[in-house]
């Protein structure tokens, strides 16, 4: 489902209108807040969610989903009302994605809660996957975590946890350095580092 993460620099207040999206209140609480918007005929909810410094935009689970063009709409324009630095977004279109596979490739949206009392490791940059899918078969009782951007690396290695029935491996194509604040201090046995490639390959310095 799209979803934003900002580091939010400007307090607004509503309502307001920005590219054709209607921002008519927010509901305010403890945890995270409520924004109704507008999109053509379309009323819905955006949930905001606070995680440390940082904030999750999306669409209320509770709402009846209106059309996903008007929901990457509304999130684009909060980013503007907002000023927000954008940290991730997914409501770019790419059909080089891979598909969901819910029991194995999980949303960022998975973790914000995410409390595990079994041992818990990470692996940045997995690759072929071969050292992760070594690792979970030996370690069976414990929760095994791969972050991969690399869509050919993420299809592989789902493909082999299927083949192999693992049951310990989440997977999760997201940056590892925005995933690893947003966990709770303390909650990782170990995280492996195997030479991962920090930069969008997309985009060569100049």
């Amino acid at each position: 489902m799209p979803h934003i993460l900002v580091k939010e620099q400007q307090i607004f207040s509503l309502p307001q209108k920005v590219d054709e999206v209607f921002f008519e209140y927010i509901a305010k609480g403890d945890s995270e807040d409520k924004i109704l918007v507008k999109v053509a005929d379309y009323r819905f909810l955006l949930t905001k969610i606070k995680k440390k410094d940082n904030y999750l935009i999306k669409v209320d689970a509770t709402t009846r989903i209106p059309i996903l063009a008007y929901i990457k709409k509304a999130l684009k324009a909060y980013v503007k009302l907002s000023s927000s630095d954008v940290l991730f977004s997914n409501i770019d279109d790419n059909k080089n994605q891979p598909k969901p596979i819910p029991k194995y490739l999980k949303d960022i949206e998975y973790f914000l809660d995410f409390d595990i009392k079994k041992d818990l490791y990470i692996e940045v940059g997995f690759g072929s996957g071969r050292h992760l899918l070594y690792q979970a078969l030996n370690n069976k009782e414990a929760i095994f975590i791969g972050l991969e951007i690399h869509t050919p690396s993420i299809n592989q290695i789902l493909k082999q946890i299927k083949l192999q029935k693992i049951d310990n491996i989440l997977i999760l194509n997201y940056d590892a350095r925005i995933f690893l604040e947003l966990l709770q201090s303390n909650s990782v046995n170990k995280i492996y580092v195997h030479f991962p490639v920090p930069w969008d390959k997309n985009h060569t310095e100049e």
